[in-house]
């Protein structure tokens, strides 16, 4: 049998597209640190990013931190 490891990743980068999904394991994904993470495994840093995208992704992360009951993880 095959099996591939299971990932649970809630900020991913395609090419220039970032993407941030909610939380629905209540897992406190949608941290900044993750997204920090994820910059520096495509080769940037958070201060790259222009103030406007900033406050998108700062936003964003903050709208999709909730949990499968709509609660707020973080």
């Amino acid at each position: 049998m095959f099996c591939l490891p299971l990932r649970y990743e809630t900020v991913t980068v395609e090419g220039d597209k970032m993407h941030v999904c909610r939380d629905v394991y209540d897992r406190g994904a949608n941290a900044e640190d993750n997204l920090r993470n994820v910059l520096r495994a495509c080769g940037m840093t958070v201060d790259q990013l222009s103030g406007g995208r900033r406050s998108q992704v700062t936003n964003a992360l903050r709208q999709m931190a909730r949990g499968a009951s709509g609660k707020p993880v973080i």
